[in-house]
């Protein structure tokens, strides 16, 4: 004699559909549509668990993502159901190593070191692209710089993805002004204003230095002055 078969249903959701992985510089942001309502979402990442998140969501930023490639793992849960995983990957370019700048006048000479085979290099100054150089650069010269400090960016890109930035600061100075030169027998007394704080100040004739002076001083008296 049988009993009356047990019986029982599971609703397997369906898995995260869309999903894609892009990165941009150092992150990586991982975007998906929900076919269920899920009450959670759970993100694998290179076979570790990142987070998990609320069932409605349907986006998330990974930061400070190390270079190299990435294989992202989506995974639904509906109540005690755990939908199939879905995967994408994505690959986060080396950035540009140990970049330093020199001003020289208003321009500013920038040299940096590959940190892979890049297809192109990207500058910024302040936040603002300003030149794309081929994958081997390794040195540009930024010009017309205003006076101040400024923020210089390298980035190297590979297959249209841009790796994170790698940054160095110049500061330009800002010139004397009201300078003026005035003749007094055979010597010509040089007057300025100071524009900032300097630590010395070089007076240079016909392109040939003649002194180099304390950073607070406002006059100068060439004496030897040719006729």
């Amino acid at each position: 004699q049988e009993s009356v078969p047990a019986q029982c249903e599971v609703y397997v959701p369906r898995p995260p559909s869309e999903a894609s992985c892009t990165a941009n510089g150092a992150s990586v942001a991982l975007a998906w549509t929900a076919p269920d309502l899920y009450d959670s979402v759970a993100i694998v990442k290179d076979g570790v668990l990142l987070t998990v998140l609320p069932g409605g969501v349907g986006a998330y930023l990974d930061t400070n993502v190390a270079a190299g490639v990435h294989t992202y793992a989506l995974r639904a849960t509906l109540g005690t159901s755990v939908s199939e995983t879905v995967t994408c990957q994505t690959t986060v370019v080396p950035a540009p190593v140990n970049a330093t700048c020199a001003a020289n006048a208003d321009s500013a000479d920038v040299a940096w070191e590959l940190g892979a085979a890049y297809d192109a290099v990207v500058v910024f100054v302040d936040g603002e692209g300003v030149a794309t150089l081929p994958g081997a650069a390794q040195t540009y010269t930024v010009s017309g710089l205003a006076p101040g400090t400024h923020v210089i960016e390298i980035a190297g890109v590979i297959a249209g993805v841009q790796s994170a930035r790698t940054a160095c600061t110049v500061t330009v100075l800002a010139a004397p002004g009201a300078f003026a030169c005035a003749a007094q027998g055979a010597a010509i007394i040089l007057t300025w204003q100071n524009a900032g704080t300097y630590a010395e100040l070089g007076v240079v004739r016909d392109g040939i230095e003649l002194a180099r002076l304390p950073g607070g001083t406002g006059t100068y008296t060439d004496a030897n002055a040719p006729a």
